[in-house]
């Protein structure tokens, strides 16, 4: 955790310690630009240990409320597809709902569902250099199945299950560049036991990755 947090400081310090030195407008920018992402990295990875934190003290709470899943859906489509991840490489960015809209209504946490989601949907927006992001939800006995596809740099079969760890990530080489707390898909995981449901992945080094979220028979649906 002290690297963790170390390296985003690092280079928010080191940036701003040369911002005078800037030898032109362009080099100030560069330097602003690198500290606001190591600032938004930061930021992120303290929410994440803010959670960590509230799952060992047996705090963290899940708390249920109607809502329509395909509203849901459209305002996560609507904030990733004009993430600069998306945007600047050209990506397919589409999903699809399992409901109609009239009649989309669930039961569960809200907050902690569009976490998770936005999570996953995320990762496959940062691993993606080209091709197409896809995700979608369906349901199957009453069990609600939410899948992110994507055709990005996969992981290697004895990672899978590894990236699911804390502090895990898969290859420096092969992410170099994308930030990660190394947290994001351990904690969603938490979320997802509470909730009743898992995740798995599936994925083809070089080739792309599914991950599909399972809510088994504790996630409610009404109408």
């Amino acid at each position: 955790m002290s690297h963790e947090i170390r390296t985003p400081m690092n280079g928010i310090m080191g940036f701003a310690s040369i911002l005078r030195e800037a030898d032109s407008e362009e080099e100030f920018n560069e330097f602003v630009d690198a500290i606001i992402s190591s600032g938004e990295h930061l930021l992120n990875l303290i929410n994440d240990i803010i959670d960590l934190s509230k799952i060992e003290a047996g705090i963290l709470q899940i708390e249920k409320s109607k809502f329509e899943l395909n509203r849901l859906t459209k305002e996560i489509y609507e904030m990733l597809s004009v993430d600069a991840n998306v945007v600047s490489k050209n990506i397919k960015f589409s999903y699809t709902d399992g409901l109609p809209d009239d009649d989309c209504m669930v039961y569960t946490d809200r907050m902690r569902l569009k976490q998770i989601m936005i999570n996953v949907v995320n990762n496959a927006c940062k691993y993606t250099d080209q091709g197409s992001i896809l995700f979608f939800y369906t349901i199957k006995n009453g069990t609600l199945e939410f899948t992110v596809k994507d055709t990005g740099i996969g992981i290697r079969d004895d990672l899978q299950e590894s990236i699911f760890d804390r502090f895990m990530q898969v290859s420096v080489s092969r992410t170099e560049g994308r930030n990660s707390t190394g947290l994001g898909l351990a904690i969603k995981k938490t979320y997802l036991n509470m909730m009743g449901g898992n995740i798995h992945v599936k994925s083809k080094l070089g080739v792309g990755s599914e991950f599909t979220i399972e809510f088994l028979d504790h996630f409610n649906f009404e109408n």
